[in-house]
């Protein structure tokens, strides 16, 4: 039989943000039995929260503010590769020339979306 867990406090540490190794440390579990039970209570964990969906009119939208695909992975806590294929899922192309180099990593992606740089025509 598997470990117990009391639901409400489970609910309370996932809501206070904690990691799931956290939440297993305090409760005395195994970390996949963390998972699982939240799973079952249909709770999201912290990086489950941080990942965001992208419609076909959020896409869309950014290509029309020239938000890069960078930048939009960025923001939604998904990899390049990942905003890529739902785009072209969507159907939706963004230029071909990306601004920002993959090579300069999330630190330039930011600077230049807080105006600290200018990108290079």
């Amino acid at each position: 039989m598997g470990q117990k867990i009391d639901d409400e406090k489970l609910k309370k540490l996932i809501k206070e943000g904690l990691a799931i190794n956290k939440i297993a440390l305090r409760l005395g579990v195994r970390d996949n039995t963390v998972r699982c039970r939240a799973k079952e209570l249909g709770l999201l964990t912290v990086t489950q929260q941080k990942k965001q969906d992208l419609t076909k009119e959020e896409l869309e939208a950014a290509v029309a503010e020239g938000v890069t695909i960078q930048t939009l992975a960025y923001r939604c806590g998904r990899s390049y590769s990942w905003v890529a294929a739902r785009a072209k899922r969507e159907g939706v192309s963004f230029p071909k020339h990306q601004p920002v180099s993959m090579r300069f990593g999330r630190g330039l992606v930011r600077a230049r979306d807080e105006g600290n740089i200018k990108e290079v025509e």
